[in-house]
C-alpha cells in the first residue's frame, strides 16, 4: 500500500454510518457485512439478434433504495482507490464462480485464460474505474488484461437517456482472435449497450463474458 492510500484509508470514514474503523471494502466490519448479505447477484443475458450475451454482476443496484450500494459506487469512480478495487474485485470473483451462467456464457478450449478487456473511459489516455477494476481481476486471476477499445461516441453516458446509451459505439485498436475467450470488464452495466458494442467492435468473439460490480436497475 502506496502511502497515499494509507493516509486516505485511514483517514476515511465508513461510507455507511460514518464510524472511523474503515475496512478495504470501504465500510466498516458491520456494514460490509450487512451489504454482503444483502447484495443480490444478477445474471445477465442481451438479445443481439441470432446470439445471446451473457455476464454477472456482483449487485444489483437500485439507486433510490440502497444508499449504502450508491456511495459505494459513487465513492469506487475516485483516484487511489486500487485497495477497494482489489477487495470488490475478489468478492466478485467468489460470487462468480458461484453462477451458473459463467459455465454456460463462456467456455474455454485447451485451457486458455480469457483475456480481460475494460469498458473504455471518455479519455483514452486515462486509466478509470474499469481499468483498475480488470487489473485487479488479471491480479487475482492471472488472466491476461488489454485495454484495446476506444469509445467512438463522445461524452459520458450519465446523462443520456435509454436512447442515447443505446448509441454507444467502440472502435478496437487489436484484433483479438475469434475463439478466444475474452470478458469484458465494467463497473456498472444498465442497458448492456456498451457491452454490445464491445462485442461488436471484437469481432463477436465465439466465448464472449461480461463481469460488472453492479447491474443498475432503473
Amino acid at each position: 500500500m502506496g502511502l497515499y492510500e494509507f493516509i486516505h484509508r485511514w483517514g476515511r470514514i465508513c461510507l455507511q454510518c460514518g464510524c472511523y474503523r474503515v475496512r478495504p471494502s470501504l465500510f466498516c466490519q458491520n456494514c460490509e457485512e450487512s451489504l454482503c448479505q444483502r447484495r443480490q447477484r444478477k445474471d445477465l443475458w442481451w438479445p443481439h439478434k441470432s446470439e445471446l450475451i451473457r455476464g454477472y454482476a456482483h449487485f444489483t443496484w437500485i439507486p433510490n433504495q440502497s444508499r449504502a450500494l450508491s456511495l459505494l459506487v459513487e465513492d469506487l469512480k475516485g483516484e487511489h482507490m486500487k485497495e477497494a478495487w482489489n477487495f470488490w474485485a475478489r468478492q466478485s470473483l467468489q460470487g462468480l464462480t458461484e453462477s451458473a451462467i459463467l459455465k454456460s456464457g463462456l467456455k474455454m478450449k485447451d485451457g486458455r485464460a480469457p483475456i480481460l478487456i475494460p469498458a473504455p473511459s471518455s479519455n483514452f489516455q486515462k486509466q478509470d474505474h474499469a481499468f483498475v477494476f480488470a487489473q485487479k481481476l488479471g491480479e487475482l486471476t492471472g488472466w491476461p488484461m488489454k485495454s484495446c477499445l476506444q469509445k467512438v461516441s463522445a461524452g459520458s453516458q450519465k446523462h443520456l437517456d435509454k436512447k442515447g446509451r443505446q448509441a454507444v459505439k467502440l472502435v478496437a485498436n487489436e484484433k483479438i482472435s475469434d475463439d478466444q475467450p475474452v470478458i469484458f470488464v465494467d463497473d456498472v452495466v444498465t442497458t448492456g449497450a456498451t457491452a454490445k458494442a464491445a462485442y461488436l467492435a471484437l469481432g463477436k468473439p465465439k466465448n464472449f463474458f461480461v463481469i460488472a460490480l453492479a447491474y443498475r436497475q432503473s
